[in-house]
């Protein structure tokens, strides 16, 4: 027997609070601090994680939608593009196997699902700060362009300010509210769930994933400097300028106080 996997970001944020609240005709399986895993029915599990991505095994692609529009209200920051991955658990006679369309399970557990659930979310949410990661490259490439063509800088301190903060957001969600650098408690003592784990986190490239977004990170980090850099030379320049005028003014009036003292003294 073959059962599908669907993964999908939905929010910056999922309030799991209100959507144990929301989920009362659901058979609560697992509550942790970042996740709610509920048995829909028998066979069919629902994953709904604080980082803002819903993985539904087994159930069927036409509820989808009408699950997520069930939860809607405990979203935080909804997001507008869909962002989403399928797979699929199928059954495995010795061992479990990682498979280029479907896992291969030896027993169809919770912890064996979990771990499935899990990196697939985790995957999912990945390709999302990596789109985000892009549109910031995307808008410095802009910036570099304009000052190479014009030899000037259209742009506020306040809002590359506010890019480099977009940037360290993410990195902080990748670490944290994905924990992504930590392996579950449940494969710990157990030799063939470490496996399964670390089987699918090399599948999907997770490690190298996010190594490359630290690497766009870290050329935002490096761009974002030498832009700061220019706009406060930018700024000093301007300072300096307007000194310059108000000392100017100053000599001007001055010079013309004394002219008009020295007029007076040869009229008078």
């Amino acid at each position: 027997m073959t059962r599908p996997i669907y993964s999908i970001y939905v929010a910056h944020r999922i309030r799991l609070d209100e959507t144990e609240r929301l989920a009362k005709e659901y058979i609560l399986a697992v509550k942790k601090r970042n996740l709610l895993h509920f048995e829909v029915v028998a066979g069919q599990h629902l994953f709904i994680y604080s980082f803002g991505v819903m993985v539904f095994i087994g159930i069927d692609q036409r509820f989808y939608k009408k699950i997520i529009e069930k939860f809607a209200s405990s979203f935080i920051e909804p997001t507008k593009r869909e962002i989403s991955e399928d797979y699929a658990i199928g059954e495995a006679t010795e061992k479990d196997t990682v498979e280029q369309t479907q896992v291969r399970l030896k027993e169809y557990t919770h912890d064996r699902i979990s771990i499935v659930a899990e990196v697939l979310a985790q995957s999912t949410a990945i390709e999302y700060f990596d789109l985000k990661t892009d549109e910031i490259v995307a808008s410095f490439e802009k910036i570099n362009s304009e000052l190479e063509k014009r030899g000037e800088l259209h742009i506020k301190t306040k809002e590359i300010v506010k890019i480099i903060g977009a940037a360290h957001a993410i990195l902080q969600s990748l670490i944290t509210r994905l924990s992504l650098l930590d392996q579950p408690d449940i494969v710990w003592d157990n030799a063939e769930l470490e496996n399964l784990y670390k089987n699918m986190r090399s599948f999907y490239e997770l490690d190298s994933r996010f190594k490359n977004i630290g690497f766009k990170i870290d050329y935002i980090k490096s761009t974002s400097e030498t832009i700061l850099s220019l706009l406060q030379h930018r700024r000093s320049v301007s300072l300096e300028l307007i000194v310059i005028f108000l000392i100017a003014i100053e000599i001007i009036i001055f010079l013309g106080e004394w002219l008009v003292k020295k007029f007076s003294g040869l009229l008078g």
